[in-house]
């Protein structure tokens, strides 16, 4: 596969995002990397991987070359180990690397903390949940952001609402399916079979949507974790035509019998794809007991480097001190004496300090 001059364009892009020392920048380029990697090795691939990377597509038969893309994959290095080693990357991780950067209509930033006290008041949910090792935001292109802004105006118009027409609610899958998800939509993956029909479902209720979140293995190089789980906060525009809530009127589907059957509370099913949007992902990571350890060390020394320092230059004080003392002096000839004595006996001359 021979990429040309993409080749130089994506070796200065990745050193221009070292250049900027912003480790978050890393940390979201490790996350998109996990996205592939977790969809290209599920057991559902032909499904989940959507869009599949061009450049693994057979030229003259369009055939999906999945192992091709995984071996690219699993082959990179971890991200903090580019910045000297880009340049040597072969023709199938640049050009992962290439799709991972720029064929994609969203861009992902990390965040540096999560406000559930704001995120309570927008979502209004009543049971807390367990903190996330890692929060994402995905933001949209302006055209998205438009189009989203203006589908909000016209259902405030058509239902001549006062306020605003937006839900802040929860949707929990599984790490597979997240790449089709963000490149294509929550209906990418919408539920067919489910009790209350097609539909994609949300709910009000953060610590429900998290039983839909099972643990998986991710890219063994990750920064991140060797094992995540996720839970996505999405916001919805609430036209009763194309979401259906579990509190009102309009919570009924229809059944293949014609029969209506209520959506229970804290349950949104959404019909249409427009009408959805993910706004974060909150991430669980878990890493291997080694990694975790180191962490912990270095996380204690870069937050108390006075303390260290402090006992440090005490330690090398008392050390001086101890050198300067005749009495300690005295008291470590005197242990040498001895030590001397009972390897060689008691017999044996020791030597003199005298």
């Amino acid at each position: 596969m021979s990429l040309g001059n993409k080749r130089q364009e994506i070796e200065d892009h990745v050193l221009k995002i070292f250049s900027s020392k912003n480790t978050s920048d890393l940390l979201a380029l490790d996350f998109e990397i996990n996205l592939l990697v977790c969809s290209a090795q599920s057991y559902k691939h032909e499904s989940v991987l959507k869009p599949f990377p061009s450049t693994f597509l057979s030229d003259s038969t369009n055939t999906k070359n999945y192992d091709q893309l995984l071996n690219a994959l699993l082959s990179l290095p971890p991200v903090l180990e580019w910045e000297n080693k880009i340049k040597k990357f072969n023709d199938d991780q640049i050009a992962v690397v290439n799709w991972i950067l720029k064929h994609k209509n969203f861009f992902i930033s990390q965040c540096n903390s999560l406000n559930k006290e704001k995120l309570k008041e927008a979502a209004k949910y009543s049971n807390d949940f367990s903190s996330p090792s890692h929060i994402f935001e995905v933001k949209y292109s302006e055209e998205k952001n438009r189009k989203f802004d203006l589908l909000k105006q016209n259902t405030i118009d058509e239902l001549k609402l006062n306020g605003s027409c937006t839900s802040i609610c929860f949707h929990g899958t599984r790490m597979d399916n997240l790449y089709p998800i963000l490149h294509m939509g929550l209906l990418s993956h919408l539920n067919k079979n489910s009790l209350f029909g097609e539909g994609t479902y949300l709910s009000q209720e953060p610590s429900m949507s998290l039983h839909y979140s099972p643990s998986c293995k991710t890219w063994s190089n990750s920064l991140i974790g060797h094992r995540m789980s996720c839970l996505l906060v999405c916001e919805t525009i609430n036209h009763p035509q194309h979401v259906k809530i579990g509190v009102n009127e309009n919570a009924k589907v229809e059944e293949k019998s014609g029969k209506a059957k209520n959506i229970p509370e804290k349950y949104l099913i959404v019909k249409n794809n427009e009408y959805v949007r993910v706004r974060y992902v909150l991430l669980y990571a878990e890493k291997s007991k080694t990694i975790k350890r180191n962490n912990r060390i270095v996380k204690f020394i870069n937050e108390n480097k006075f303390l260290l320092l402090l006992v440090s230059y005490s330690i090398l004080l008392v050390f001086i001190g101890l050198l300067n003392s005749r009495t300690f002096n005295k008291y470590i000839k005197l242990s040498y004496k001895r030590f001397y004595n009972y390897l060689l006996g008691d017999a044996a001359t020791s030597p003199s300090y005298e």
